[in-house]
């Protein structure tokens, strides 16, 4: 099932947990296949990356005073999700899995493309996710209800270089997100879920 039928809305939002402050993910940075990447490397030669997130939706609102009962009230599903990491002014896009994953973790993560070598990510690379949503409740001020908490590794790697073709991500319980890729301008690049 869905995260946006899970939390019966049209558009998604959130906050996004990565290198130890908040960030605002809007319902627009929220796609679904296929996703359009440059064809090109930026200025400096960057190009996007792939990485791996758990996505993780509120049914209930979270603050940072929450207790493990109203803790595990408030999340509704935990997914597995791809992060395509922009270089310069351009907005992160996450993609989310459609199956559920259990919290805590049960298993790695593991990023794979035909070009690039597998790069798998272990339970502990996440963290305590439990505590660090309850963390990002107190960055941010509070969770609300349907918001998604996007929690990535604890220490940020060089990540998969998203170029045309697929994108796997293999998570626990043989949950798997593949991703497909398009060079950019391609119709149907990057659709809102």
């Amino acid at each position: 099932m869905s995260a946006a039928r899970l939390a019966g809305a049209d558009e998604l939002r959130g906050q996004l947990l990565f290198a130890g402050a908040p960030h605002p993910v809007s319902a627009g940075a929220l796609v679904s296949g296929p996703v359009s990447v440059a064809g090109r490397a930026g200025a400096r030669g960057e190009v996007v990356r792939v990485h791996p997130a758990i996505a993780m939706l509120l049914r209930e609102p979270l603050t940072a005073e929450a207790g493990p009962g109203e803790l595990a009230r408030s999340v509704a599903a935990a997914f597995v999700a791809g992060h395509l990491a922009h270089p310069g002014e351009e907005a992160d896009r996450f993609v989310l899995g459609d199956r559920p994953v259990p919290v805590p973790l049960r298993g790695p993560i593991t990023v794979w493309s035909g070009t690039d070598l597998p790069d798998t990510y272990l339970p502990e690379d996440f963290g305590d996710l439990a505590g660090r949503l309850v963390r990002l409740a107190g960055l941010a001020g509070e969770l609300s209800a349907g918001q998604l908490a996007v929690l990535g590794p604890l220490t940020p790697r060089a990540g998969i270089a998203a170029r045309p073709g697929t994108v796997q991500l293999w998570g626990p319980g043989d949950t798997a997100l593949i991703v497909h890729l398009v060079r950019a301008g391609h119709r149907n690049g990057g659709q809102r879920p």
